[in-house]
Protein backbone atom coordinates (compact mmCIF):
# COMPACT_ATOMS: atom_id res chain seq x y z
CA UNK A 1 0.00 0.00 0.00
CA UNK A 2 2.82 2.40 0.89
CA UNK A 3 4.51 1.74 -2.44
CA UNK A 4 1.31 2.65 -4.24
CA UNK A 5 0.89 5.80 -2.17
CA UNK A 6 4.34 7.21 -2.65
CA UNK A 7 5.53 5.49 -5.82
CA UNK A 8 9.16 5.85 -4.80
CA UNK A 9 12.18 3.65 -4.22
CA UNK A 10 12.31 1.33 -1.23
CA UNK A 11 14.59 3.58 0.85
CA UNK A 12 12.51 6.65 0.03
CA UNK A 13 9.32 4.80 0.96
CA UNK A 14 10.78 3.99 4.37
CA UNK A 15 11.76 7.63 4.87
CA UNK A 16 8.26 8.83 4.00
CA UNK A 17 6.77 6.21 6.29
CA UNK A 18 8.96 7.34 9.21
CA UNK A 19 8.00 10.98 8.64
CA UNK A 20 4.30 10.25 8.74
CA UNK A 21 4.61 7.87 11.69
CA UNK A 22 6.34 10.64 13.65
CA UNK A 23 3.73 13.27 12.73
CA UNK A 24 0.73 11.02 13.34
CA UNK A 25 2.18 9.71 16.61
CA UNK A 26 2.70 13.30 17.70
CA UNK A 27 -0.90 14.18 16.83
CA UNK A 28 -2.18 11.28 18.93
CA UNK A 29 0.01 12.17 21.93
CA UNK A 30 -0.63 15.93 21.88
CA UNK A 31 -4.39 15.42 21.51
CA UNK A 32 -4.34 13.06 24.48
CA UNK A 33 -2.47 15.58 26.64
CA UNK A 34 -4.77 18.48 25.75
CA UNK A 35 -7.86 16.37 26.34
CA UNK A 36 -6.54 15.33 29.75
CA UNK A 37 -6.21 18.90 30.99
CA UNK A 38 -9.63 20.06 29.78
CA UNK A 39 -11.87 18.43 32.44
CA UNK A 40 -9.47 19.41 35.20
CA UNK A 41 -9.79 23.06 34.15
CA UNK A 42 -13.58 22.74 34.26
CA UNK A 43 -13.70 21.26 37.76
CA UNK A 44 -11.00 23.62 39.06
CA UNK A 45 -12.85 26.66 37.74
CA UNK A 46 -16.13 25.45 39.24
CA UNK A 47 -15.00 24.17 42.63
CA UNK A 48 -11.96 26.30 43.48
CA UNK A 49 -12.75 29.56 41.68
CA UNK A 50 -16.47 29.15 42.56
CA UNK A 51 -17.88 30.07 39.16
CA UNK A 52 -21.25 29.34 37.57
CA UNK A 53 -21.87 26.71 34.90
CA UNK A 54 -22.13 29.42 32.24
CA UNK A 55 -18.79 30.85 33.29
CA UNK A 56 -17.22 27.42 32.93
CA UNK A 57 -18.73 27.07 29.45
CA UNK A 58 -17.38 30.53 28.58
CA UNK A 59 -13.85 29.13 28.79
CA UNK A 60 -14.45 27.09 25.65
CA UNK A 61 -16.02 30.10 23.94
CA UNK A 62 -12.90 32.16 24.64
CA UNK A 63 -10.68 29.40 23.29
CA UNK A 64 -12.70 28.68 20.14
CA UNK A 65 -13.35 32.32 19.22
CA UNK A 66 -9.68 33.26 19.46
CA UNK A 67 -8.68 30.11 17.59
CA UNK A 68 -11.15 30.82 14.80
CA UNK A 69 -9.88 34.36 14.27
CA UNK A 70 -6.23 33.34 14.43
CA UNK A 71 -6.82 30.46 11.99
CA UNK A 72 -7.98 32.94 9.35
CA UNK A 73 -4.98 35.20 9.85
CA UNK A 74 -2.54 32.29 10.08
CA UNK A 75 -4.01 30.68 6.99
CA UNK A 76 -3.61 33.91 5.02
CA UNK A 77 -0.01 34.35 6.20
CA UNK A 78 0.82 30.75 5.33
CA UNK A 79 -0.83 30.92 1.90
CA UNK A 80 1.05 34.12 1.02
CA UNK A 81 4.26 32.58 2.40
CA UNK A 82 4.90 35.63 4.59
CA UNK A 83 5.92 33.06 7.20
CA UNK A 84 6.48 29.41 6.33
CA UNK A 85 3.86 26.96 7.57
CA UNK A 86 6.53 24.96 9.39
CA UNK A 87 7.49 28.08 11.34
CA UNK A 88 3.82 28.74 12.14
CA UNK A 89 3.53 25.20 13.51
CA UNK A 90 6.68 25.63 15.58
CA UNK A 91 5.66 29.00 17.04
CA UNK A 92 2.01 28.17 17.68
CA UNK A 93 2.35 24.68 19.13
CA UNK A 94 5.47 25.52 21.15
CA UNK A 95 3.68 28.47 22.78
CA UNK A 96 1.08 26.03 24.10
CA UNK A 97 3.72 24.43 26.34
CA UNK A 98 4.10 27.66 28.31
CA UNK A 99 0.36 28.32 28.32
CA UNK A 100 -0.31 24.85 29.74
CA UNK A 101 2.02 25.48 32.68
CA UNK A 102 0.58 28.93 33.39
CA UNK A 103 -2.78 27.31 34.15
CA UNK A 104 -1.63 26.17 37.59
CA UNK A 105 -0.94 29.79 38.62
CA UNK A 106 -4.44 31.04 37.78
CA UNK A 107 -6.37 32.38 40.77
CA UNK A 108 -9.41 34.04 39.15
CA UNK A 109 -11.99 33.30 36.47
CA UNK A 110 -10.93 36.28 34.36
CA UNK A 111 -7.34 35.02 34.35
CA UNK A 112 -8.54 31.60 33.21
CA UNK A 113 -10.55 33.14 30.37
CA UNK A 114 -7.48 35.09 29.25
CA UNK A 115 -5.30 31.98 29.37
CA UNK A 116 -7.85 29.97 27.36
CA UNK A 117 -8.04 32.79 24.80
CA UNK A 118 -4.24 32.83 24.49
CA UNK A 119 -4.27 29.04 24.09
CA UNK A 120 -6.78 29.52 21.28
CA UNK A 121 -4.46 32.03 19.59
CA UNK A 122 -1.57 29.56 19.76
CA UNK A 123 -3.70 26.65 18.56
CA UNK A 124 -5.12 28.71 15.69
CA UNK A 125 -1.59 29.56 14.59
CA UNK A 126 -0.19 26.03 14.67
CA UNK A 127 -2.86 23.39 14.03
CA UNK A 128 -4.31 24.68 10.70
CA UNK A 129 -0.79 25.05 9.32
CA UNK A 130 0.01 21.48 10.34
CA UNK A 131 -3.19 20.19 8.72
CA UNK A 132 -2.25 21.97 5.49
CA UNK A 133 1.26 20.51 5.55
CA UNK A 134 -0.11 17.00 6.03
CA UNK A 135 -2.64 17.47 3.22
CA UNK A 136 -0.28 19.06 0.70
CA UNK A 137 2.59 16.65 1.34
CA UNK A 138 0.49 13.52 1.00
CA UNK A 139 0.42 11.75 -2.39
CA UNK A 140 -2.28 12.51 -4.92
CA UNK A 141 -5.14 10.07 -4.64
CA UNK A 142 -4.54 9.53 -0.92
CA UNK A 143 -4.98 13.04 0.49
CA UNK A 144 -8.49 12.50 1.80
CA UNK A 145 -7.42 9.27 3.48
CA UNK A 146 -4.36 10.96 5.00
CA UNK A 147 -6.38 13.85 6.38
CA UNK A 148 -9.00 11.39 7.60
CA UNK A 149 -6.30 9.52 9.51
CA UNK A 150 -5.09 12.84 10.93
CA UNK A 151 -8.51 13.63 12.41
CA UNK A 152 -9.14 10.04 13.53
CA UNK A 153 -5.92 10.04 15.56
CA UNK A 154 -6.82 13.41 17.04
CA UNK A 155 -10.21 12.13 18.19
CA UNK A 156 -8.64 8.88 19.42
CA UNK A 157 -6.21 10.91 21.52
CA UNK A 158 -9.12 12.82 23.08
CA UNK A 159 -10.93 9.54 23.82
CA UNK A 160 -7.83 8.07 25.48
CA UNK A 161 -7.44 11.22 27.56
CA UNK A 162 -10.91 10.77 29.04
CA UNK A 163 -10.09 7.16 29.87
CA UNK A 164 -6.87 8.27 31.56
CA UNK A 165 -8.73 10.99 33.45
CA UNK A 166 -11.12 8.41 34.93
CA UNK A 167 -8.19 6.88 36.84
CA UNK A 168 -6.91 10.13 38.33
CA UNK A 169 -9.78 12.60 38.91
CA UNK A 170 -8.61 13.71 42.36
CA UNK A 171 -5.04 14.54 41.45
CA UNK A 172 -4.13 18.22 42.04
CA UNK A 173 -4.22 20.58 39.07
CA UNK A 174 -0.51 21.42 39.45
CA UNK A 175 0.46 17.78 39.00
CA UNK A 176 -1.82 17.36 35.99
CA UNK A 177 -0.52 20.56 34.36
CA UNK A 178 3.10 19.43 34.66
CA UNK A 179 2.29 15.91 33.45
CA UNK A 180 0.27 17.33 30.55
CA UNK A 181 3.18 19.58 29.62
CA UNK A 182 5.64 16.67 29.46
CA UNK A 183 3.25 14.49 27.44
CA UNK A 184 2.48 17.36 25.09
CA UNK A 185 6.17 18.25 24.66
CA UNK A 186 6.91 14.63 23.70
CA UNK A 187 4.20 14.63 21.04
CA UNK A 188 5.27 18.04 19.76
CA UNK A 189 8.86 16.81 19.39
CA UNK A 190 7.62 13.99 17.15
CA UNK A 191 5.62 16.46 15.05
CA UNK A 192 8.47 18.94 14.60
CA UNK A 193 10.96 16.22 13.66
CA UNK A 194 8.46 14.74 11.22
CA UNK A 195 7.55 17.96 9.40
CA UNK A 196 11.19 19.07 9.26
CA UNK A 197 11.80 16.21 6.83
CA UNK A 198 8.70 16.81 4.73
CA UNK A 199 9.13 18.72 1.50
CA UNK A 200 6.16 20.37 -0.14
CA UNK A 201 6.34 21.02 -3.85
CA UNK A 202 4.48 24.18 -4.76
CA UNK A 203 3.43 24.53 -8.39
CA UNK A 204 2.17 28.00 -9.34
CA UNK A 205 0.47 28.74 -12.63
CA UNK A 206 0.14 32.09 -14.34
CA UNK A 207 -3.62 31.81 -14.62
CA UNK A 208 -4.06 30.73 -10.99
CA UNK A 209 -5.49 34.09 -9.88
CA UNK A 210 -7.83 34.26 -12.86
CA UNK A 211 -9.22 30.81 -12.12
CA UNK A 212 -9.62 31.68 -8.47
CA UNK A 213 -11.63 34.81 -9.29
CA UNK A 214 -13.82 32.88 -11.70
CA UNK A 215 -14.50 30.11 -9.18
CA UNK A 216 -14.94 32.38 -6.17
CA UNK A 217 -18.23 33.83 -7.37
CA UNK A 218 -19.62 30.47 -8.45
CA UNK A 219 -18.72 28.56 -5.30
CA UNK A 220 -19.37 31.19 -2.64
CA UNK A 221 -23.06 30.33 -2.56
CA UNK A 222 -22.41 26.64 -1.95
CA UNK A 223 -19.69 27.25 0.67
CA UNK A 224 -21.72 29.67 2.80
CA UNK A 225 -24.24 27.06 4.10
CA UNK A 226 -21.38 24.76 5.10
CA UNK A 227 -19.72 27.62 6.99
CA UNK A 228 -22.95 28.44 8.83
CA UNK A 229 -23.52 24.78 9.72
CA UNK A 230 -19.95 24.46 11.00
CA UNK A 231 -20.33 27.59 13.14
CA UNK A 232 -23.64 26.39 14.61
CA UNK A 233 -22.29 22.92 15.35
CA UNK A 234 -19.13 24.33 16.89
CA UNK A 235 -21.12 26.65 19.16
CA UNK A 236 -23.34 23.84 20.40
CA UNK A 237 -20.63 21.22 20.92
CA UNK A 238 -18.06 23.66 22.28
CA UNK A 239 -20.43 25.21 24.80
CA UNK A 240 -21.84 21.90 25.99
CA UNK A 241 -18.62 20.01 26.68
CA UNK A 242 -17.48 21.85 29.84
CA UNK A 243 -21.07 22.35 30.97
CA UNK A 244 -21.75 18.60 30.75
CA UNK A 245 -18.78 17.80 32.99
CA UNK A 246 -20.34 19.90 35.74
CA UNK A 247 -23.96 18.88 35.06
CA UNK A 248 -23.32 15.14 35.22
CA UNK A 249 -21.15 15.52 38.33
CA UNK A 250 -23.44 17.78 40.34
CA UNK A 251 -26.96 16.92 39.15
CA UNK A 252 -26.64 13.15 38.68
CA UNK A 253 -24.08 12.70 41.48
CA UNK A 254 -21.72 10.78 39.22
CA UNK A 255 -18.05 10.60 40.10
CA UNK A 256 -15.52 12.60 38.16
Amino acid sequence: MISNMFNKSSSSEKLWCIRYILVFSGILITSMSIGLLRPYISYYTREVLLTSGMQVAALTSAFMCSRALTSIVGGYVGDRQVISRKLLVTIGLSALIILILIVMYVRSWIDMVIIRALQGLAAGTGWPALQTIVGESSPRGFRSMTLGLYFVLGELGLALSQLLFSYMPEYPLNFIAVMTMFIYATGLTFILIGISKIRIKSVRRKNERIRYREMRGKESGSILPMILIAISTGMIMGGLTEFLYIYVYEVHNMSK
